[in-house]
């Protein structure tokens, strides 16, 4: 990858105000999938998203801002994150 500003950039903790959507009571037509969309999961740990075994290899990059950036949430944290034989020059930056 080359000017690629963030090629590996995981974000678990997303805009959780996607995640309850309603169906206006005024719409009388109502998809089938639109009931599964507003229907809660229950528990709501079952709709948090799962981050575990990933493995990043072979891989050349030039000219990244950052390589690697994952944004979990407190109740699923991510786990077992393997990089590879991969090529990465540039400034280390923080």
């Amino acid at each position: 990858m080359e000017n690629v500003p963030a090629p590996f950039t995981f974000t678990l903790n997303w805009n959780p105000s996607y995640s309850y959507a309603t169906i206006p009571k005024t719409e009388t037509n109502i998809p089938a999938h639109w009931i599964i969309l507003g229907t809660p999961v229950t528990p709501p740990e079952r709709g948090l998203c799962d981050f575990r075994n990933i493995t990043i290899e072979n891989v050349q990059i030039v000219n990244a801002r950052h390589i690697f950036a994952a944004s979990g949430l407190p109740e699923k944290a991510n786990h077992e994150r393997k990089v590879r034989e991969c090529e990465c020059p540039g400034p280390r930056r923080r």
